[in-house]
């Protein structure tokens, strides 16, 4: 085990975790990493499941995992440590990490445990898990994410057999999003041309009568590992819009 293991604390920016693939472009200027990593998840707070068993699912699974990383649990904050006991004491056997403090050196393709975790932190885990690694999501109290699950092809360890819905879009569908994907996935969509070319070819899309469902386009995102957690919502959010008939203009103002 790495001689970080036990250290429950929040990481400044000369801690260091491993020396595993490189960060998100943008975050430290450097290329984008492929959000590619084995997926699994456990119910969470809005279930009727245990949480004490959530962690201890959990925990199996860190002591279980075999990845070029070490075993990592993401906090939304280190603080939630000593709320529960069972979270303290899998604090002292993993590093523990949020994201309140922004990092240069975590390194990636760890096993990854989220627990409870909102936004910030589900990215944050998602690029640590990348690009050969593992991240086991416990859910948390009114953040369900069936579109995770379903483009990550999740695997629920609370219940191994279940069986997991396929992703099934129109042939026409995919071919408009793994060109969208191609062309800004890695800048998240949130480039000038990025934004151009989604909304037009989302308007076609729609307008050539194919209106899949906003979670199967946000979940076929993630699924191609061609863009983030934020990427693929934005290219929902873009969806969305154009099913609205939302009017968009680019970043110089003109219509799109």
């Amino acid at each position: 085990m790495s001689g970080n293991v036990g250290r429950h604390r929040e990481r400044g920016a000369g801690d260091h975790i491993g020396d595993h693939g490189t960060p998100r472009d943008g975050e430290d200027g450097v290329s984008f990493v492929s959000m590619s990593y084995e997926a699994f998840w456990i119910p969470g707070l809005d279930t009727d499941f245990d949480s004490d068993e959530a962690l201890a699912i959990g925990d199996r699974w860190l002591r279980s995992s075999k990845y070029p990383g070490e075993p990592i649990i993401v906090l939304n904050a280190v603080e939630m440590t000593r709320r529960r006991d069972m979270l303290a004491r899998m604090a002292s056997r993993y590093t523990v990490v949020s994201p309140r403090v922004r990092n240069r050196g975590w390194g990636h393709s760890h096993a990854v445990l989220a627990v409870w975790p909102y936004k910030e932190a589900m990215v944050l885990a998602e690029r640590l898990a990348s690009p050969s690694g593992g991240l086991c999501v416990i859910e948390a109290s009114g953040v369900q994410q069936p579109a995770w699950v379903a483009g990550k092809r999740a695997i629920n360890l609370a219940d191994p057999d279940a069986n997991r819905k396929p992703l099934v879009l129109d042939p026409e569908v995919r071919r408009i999003l793994d060109s969208l994907l191609f062309f800004d996935g890695h800048n998240g969509f949130i480039s000038s041309e990025g934004k151009i070319r989604v909304v037009r070819d989302f308007r076609k899309m729609v307008a050539d009568g194919f209106r899949p469902d906003p979670a199967d386009v946000e979940a076929y995102a993630l699924q191609s590992a061609d863009t983030d957690l934020e990427g693929a919502a934005k290219l929902r959010s873009y969806y969305e819009g154009v099913l609205s008939g939302r009017s968009y203009r680019d970043y110089g103002g003109r219509p799109i």
